[in-house]
């Protein structure tokens, strides 16, 4: 059934129109590289279906036989119809290349391969419309038409696997790119086969169309990452923290493994869930990227730091968020046990002031039983024990700080010898005995030198003689024994121990440990126990 010439005339404008239309809505994105490659099919399509009209038109006829000299436009119209397909389908291919993140090599490659089979169909298309059509001129532009499916099928190929392997952008956009380019490069062949040149301006119109669709309706230049998907998986993909890819509805596009691994999801059950359930919890991204600070957020028994960052074109419009999360647990239990001893020395010092200015009013009452210069000695032993104890919380709070992971399998016998040699004052006889075999302990190896040279200074204050220090493996624990001399000041051997040992007990009862002191006469032993390096990280 032939198609009157009326409907055949309204093929072809409808194919000019869409060509048209697509040319128009990528033009104001010609100073992009990926906008221009599409911009240049679209230009393609509309001379194509410019060409087909004056050719297989009302005044074909009449238009061939001024250029060829001959009354049939059969064979043209299929030269032509297919040195248009060449052009467009090997722009397209370059689209596809460029919009997937293909690396510059491969581009200019392409670029090349390209512009030698566009040149080689113009010069046949032009050869054929002034000597007309030929057995070698068919042969020609068919080996090109040969290699533009096969780039084109690797341009499929990329976008569908982008889409559907990368989760680059959705899969509705890929499959309208391909099909049009698919019905493009089939149009000529299929409307010579049935023998309805009419058949090949439906097919512009068509692939045209399935071009405009994404291009007008979906953000293809600004999803995400869309060219940028190599370099994501070479970076995205290795970061320790966990990034979150969101659409503008807050809707997850993408994972990167750390956040599978971090919020226990993977990424295909992620996409297309909301933020706030992925996370279990309500996280806004908007108000994650007007925030100043880091947003903290309990999920799963861990605490995440999320920060965020908005996709955003050259217009400064945005088209998503991407959020980066960094799993602070550790952190946050070290602030937490930081705040503690903190407020334990805050009181300590809150009481001791208390008596110090107790005593201060005594005398400056004049309080009949105030002895001045005991009053003195007191202020002044209070306010030396304070200093005394603010200045070893500093010390155990920047171990605490300092401290990353635990000392799990590491030996941690060199350190008691490194304490031993921090605290060491002149003159005093420091025996060390360390265990055998390795030490190891769940708790960082800074925080255990510095717990243990707390515990030895504090002897050495005690016996400025003799200290004895011992270890044990199993379980993880370091004895330090103080033992007067006879020529010792023995009047330290009463002391209290409300100074050092408190703030040794708080820090490392907090990780599960114990400290005890003892006393047989006038020798006096700080035994500390570690938890077992099984228990797991703490600090």
């Amino acid at each position: 059934m032939s198609v009157a010439p009326a409907g055949r005339l309204a093929v072809v404008i409808l194919a000019v129109v869409v060509a048209g239309a697509l040319a128009a809505s990528l033009w104001p994105r010609r100073d992009e590289a990926t906008a221009r490659s599409l911009l240049g099919v679209a230009l393609a399509l509309l001379l194509g279906s410019l060409v087909h009209l004056l050719v297989a038109g009302p005044n074909g006829a009449a238009v061939v036989r001024g250029l060829t000299g001959r009354e049939s436009a059969d064979l043209l119209w299929v030269v032509l119809g297919a040195a248009t397909s060449v052009v467009a389908g090997g722009l397209w291919s370059l689209f596809a290349f460029r919009y997937t993140g293909r690396d510059s090599r491969s581009i200019r490659v392409v670029a090349t391969g390209v512009g030698l089979l566009s040149l080689g169909s113009v010069t046949v298309a032009v050869r054929a419309a002034t000597a007309g059509p030929s057995v070698a001129l068919v042969d020609a532009l068919t080996v090109g038409y040969l290699l533009v499916g096969f780039l084109a099928t690797v341009g499929v190929f990329l976008l569908l696997w982008a889409s559907v392997g990368a989760n680059a952008f959705p899969v509705r956009e890929p499959l309208l790119l391909s099909s049009g380019v698919v019905v493009l490069l089939s149009g000529v062949h299929v409307a010579q086969v049935f023998g309805r040149p009419e058949l090949y301006p439906a097919s512009v119109a068509v692939a045209a169309g399935s071009f405009l669709l994404p291009v007008r309706r979906y953000p293809i230049f600004e999803t995400l990452p869309a060219a940028r998907v190599a370099g994501r998986d070479r970076v995205v993909d290795e970061l320790a923290d966990g990034v979150v890819v969101a659409d503008r509805t807050g809707a997850v596009q993408d994972l990167n493994p750390s956040a599978e691994r971090l919020f226990g999801v993977s990424v295909e059950a992620a996409t297309g869930r909301s933020v706030s359930t992925v996370l279990n919890q309500r996280l806004d991204p908007d108000e994650v990227v007007a925030s100043q600070e880091p947003i903290r957020v309990d999920t799963g028994g861990i605490t995440v730091e999320v920060t965020g960052s908005p996709v955003t074109d050259r217009r400064d419009r945005s088209f998503g968020t991407v959020l980066l999360c960094t799993d602070v647990t550790d952190r946050r239990t070290r602030e937490e046990k930081l705040t503690l001893l903190s407020r334990f020395v805050a009181d300590v010092v809150d009481d001791r002031m208390a008596d110090v200015a107790a005593d201060a009013a005594a005398v400056t009452d004049g309080t009949e039983t105030a002895d001045e210069t005991a009053v003195a000695d007191s202020v002044w032993t209070r306010t030396t024990d304070l200093t005394t104890l603010v200045a070893h919380a500093r010390e155990i709070e920047q171990a605490i700080a300092d401290g990353k992971g635990t000392a799990t399998g590491t030996d941690l016998r060199p350190r008691i010898h490194e304490a031993v040699d921090d605290a060491a004052g002149d003159g005093v006889d420091l025996v060390v005995d360390p265990p055998e075999t390795p030490l190891s302990a769940d708790l960082s190896a800074t925080l255990f030198e510095a717990v243990v040279k707390l515990v030895v200074e504090d002897a050495t204050e005690r016996a400025p003689d003799r200290v004895t220090v011992d270890a044990t493996a199993a379980p993880p624990t370091v004895r330090v024994s103080a033992e007067p001399t006879a020529s010792a000041d023995r009047s330290t051997a009463g002391q209290t121990d409300d100074v050092t040992i408190p703030v040794v007990r708080l820090a490392v009862e907090q990780i599960g440990g114990t400290v005890s002191v003892t006393r047989a006469g006038d020798r006096r032993q700080v035994r500390v126990e570690f938890p077992p390096s099984e228990g797991g990280d703490r600090w």
